[in-house]
């Protein structure tokens, strides 16, 4: 039988942090909550045609990606500016800078 290095062993609670913490940068919790909210912050309609799928950091910006059913990507690219404010409306922020959108190509809406 080998012998296990137990010469120097860790506390759980000096490994979680180190573990956490890509997963809390990867996930933020304001995107988190913005998720969960999404169908109050917006009505039901709009809700079915889009959804948020990512946030992210660049030149200390935050831009959201949002799904956008393609043939309304036109219709709410015209609506991005009301779409952020309502954003940040709810965080009673300035959360979002930007909004980019992603086409979703779906077969029955």
């Amino acid at each position: 039988m080998s012998k296990k290095n137990l010469s120097n062993p860790n506390s759980i609670a000096s490994i979680i942090p180190t573990i956490l913490k890509p997963i809390k940068k990867k996930f933020s919790t304001k995107f988190l909550e913005l998720s969960c909210n999404w169908e109050n912050i917006f009505e039901k309609d709009f809700t079915r045609k889009c959804s948020p799928l990512k946030c992210y950091k660049l030149n200390d910006k935050n831009i959201l990606e949002i799904t956008v059913v393609s043939i309304y990507a036109l219709e709410y690219s015209f609506r991005l500016e009301e779409i952020k404010k309502k954003i940040n409306c709810f965080f009673k922020a300035d959360y979002i800078d930007s909004i980019k959108i992603k086409k979703i190509y779906v077969n029955n809406i």
